[in-house]
C-alpha cells in the first residue's frame, strides 16, 4: 500500500511539473533554485487555467448566442 501511495506522489509530481527544470535552465539561461522553479511552475499553471477558463467562456458565450 505504501508503495501504491509513492507511485501517485510521483505521477502528481510528473503531471504538475511538467517542464524539466534542466529545460528551463538551459532554454532560459537561468540558474534557478528549487523554490524558484516552482514559484514559476504554478504561474505556469494559473496561466493555463485562466486561459482554459477563458476559452471556455467564449466558446459557451458564443454558443449562446444561436439558442
Amino acid at each position: 500500500m505504501q508503495n501504491d501511495w509513492i507511485k501517485l506522489k510521483e505521477f502528481f509530481i510528473y503531471i504538475f511539473l511538467f517542464i524539466d527544470k534542466t529545460n528551463v535552465e538551459s532554454i532560459t539561461m537561468w540558474n534557478l533554485t528549487q523554490n524558484e522553479y516552482l514559484t514559476l511552475m504554478v504561474g505556469v499553471w494559473i496561466v493555463i487555467l485562466f486561459l482554459t477558463w477563458f476559452l471556455l467562456w467564449m466558446v459557451f458565450k458564443i454558443v449562446g448566442y444561436f439558442k
